[in-house]
């Protein structure tokens, strides 16, 4: 059985390149386009790993994961902050919000 990954991120471009760096892998993407759609994708069907944008619209990153963190049958999902084209600095302050750093990504990394 593969792992399933969710991608929340506002940005199709974004989910393209994510998609693209995992296609060689045999994980199940799922995607949502904001923090009020992972919520609902995560109560459909539990992810192994959360791949959570932090600016979207509707809901932010840093909100999703505050609820998924508050409820103690999800809190073990492991949440990694993912920002294509954002500042890098930026994940210097997402520990502290429930986040994981992530890797800045750029479109090199998902040509190979």
């Amino acid at each position: 059985m593969s792992k399933r990954i969710l991608v929340v991120e506002d940005q199709p471009d974004s989910r393209q390149i994510i998609r693209d760096m995992l296609a060689p892998t045999d994980y199940e993407l799922t995607e949502a386009e904001n923090g009020e759609e992972a919520l609902a994708a995560i109560a459909r069907q539990r992810p192994d790993l959360i791949l959570m944008d932090v600016q979207m619209p509707i809901m932010d990153g840093y909100t999703a994961t505050r609820r998924i963190k508050a409820d103690g049958s999800l809190r073990s999902i492991p949440i990694i902050a993912v920002t294509i084209g954002g500042r890098s600095d930026e994940l210097w302050y997402q520990p502290r919000r429930g986040l994981s750093p992530g890797r800045r990504l750029c479109r090199e990394d998902s040509q190979g």
